[in-house]
């Protein structure tokens, strides 16, 4: 099941030049985003619902995870 945030949020991370890896074995999807600054964001989902959110390989809030990419060019 693909996350209803996760085109959006693919969408926002190109606009703001950052480099987008996908990975998905259902009912998982992993996410992974690389700026520019080299700031990583790892998100997965399972079932369509966030389990496991970091930046730079700590844990960290899927509303601070999102934030980064969006903002990144702001």
């Amino acid at each position: 099941m693909i996350p209803r945030a996760l085109p959006r949020l693919i969408t926002d991370a190109l606009t703001n030049r950052w480099r987008v890896h996908l990975s998905a074995h259902p009912p998982c999807v992993g996410a992974y985003f690389t700026s520019l600054e080299a700031d990583e964001v790892e998100i997965q989902w399972e079932d369509g619902r966030c389990s496991y959110s970091s930046i730079n390989g700590t844990p960290t809030s899927y509303t601070q995870c999102t934030r980064l990419i969006r903002e990144a060019a702001a």
